[in-house]
């Protein structure tokens, strides 16, 4: 497998996506730190102890993966263990080319997760390995340089042992993209029948679950992220009062966006030193003073 790389690239508009923003820090500050270790495809093994070390604090790895897969998955755990960044290699690599001699490391750390044809498969825009195919006939290039360059990338492969993996890839590929057109035809035709079939029951499921309920549920979620179970000194039904009551208070005091201005309050809280009960006098300070978080 090839070293590590030192310097990688980063989506600079991470901070401005819902999804990482709340997370709590603690998961924020972890898959930056796997961001960072990971491999070339983004591969991480995992070492929690240095990873507890690095953030300076322990972190349950189940309510991690939760919380950064809550939306889309973005951290699987492979068959070994190891986990995979699966937005990593994209942002690394625009186009993956067999004959770009660089982006072979890339192919050969694929290949030794056995996540070469998952990865084109996944990212079918962003590779090009059917440039396989004319490496592997570089007898028919006329051109003399063109025939050489040919030749050399394609022994380069087949000295790595990679040039049967991308042929197999390819031709899960070119499987896909026959069929593709389809299947997507198929599931539109299954999706328009399923509504057709089900609309009295989804208009019942909007008029008895409005968006309202649907958002309420989902900032409790958040809280539940947030604050530590053993700070929770109240029950399960009292909790989700007081969040309403909550709402209602702040919005009664004309802040803007009641719900951002829970949970930025709940973040900015020490919970080592707090309970869910006695944060009740703190927020309603806050909300007096409508002070920013």
């Amino acid at each position: 497998m090839s070293q590590q790389r030192k310097q990688v690239f980063i989506d600079s508009s991470l901070w401005n996506h819902r999804w990482f923003d709340e997370l709590p820090i603690e998961h924020q500050m972890a898959y930056l730190i796997l961001w960072a270790e990971s491999d070339n495809v983004g591969v991480w093994k995992p070492h929690f102890r240095d990873l507890n070390f690095k953030l300076k604090q322990d972190i349950d790895p189940q309510a991690f993966l939760d919380g950064i897969n809550a939306e889309q998955k973005r951290v699987e755990v492979l068959e070994n263990g190891d986990w995979w960044l699966i937005d990593y290699l994209p942002l690394q690599v625009r186009t993956l080319t067999p004959n770009n001699r660089p982006h072979v490391s890339y192919i050969e750390d694929l290949q030794s997760h056995d996540l070469l044809t998952r990865y084109a498969i996944e990212n079918r825009d962003n590779v090009r390995f059917d440039v396989i195919q004319e490496l592997e006939n570089y007898d028919q290039i006329q051109d003399y340089d063109e025939k050489k360059k040919a030749k050399a990338a394609y022994d380069y492969l087949d000295k790595r042992g990679l040039v049967r993996p991308l042929q197999e890839a390819c031709k899960t590929l070119e499987r896909g993209w026959e069929g593709s057109k389809e299947k997507d035809k198929d599931q539109e035709e299954e999706k328009e029948q399923e509504k057709a079939n089900n609309g009295v029951a989804t208009n019942y499921l909007e008029a008895t679950n409005p968006p309202e309920s649907k958002s309420i549920e989902n900032i409790l979620k958040q809280l539940r992220k947030i604050i530590p179970e053993n700070c929770m000194d109240v029950s399960e039904l009292e909790f989700q009062g007081d969040v309403q009551t909550y709402l209602g208070l702040i919005e009664s005091k004309g802040i803007k966006d009641p719900r951002t201005f829970l949970i930025a309050k709940a973040r900015t809280t020490d919970w080592e030193d707090c309970t869910w009960d006695r944060w009740e006098d703190k927020l309603t300070q806050a909300i007096e003073e409508g002070a920013p978080f």
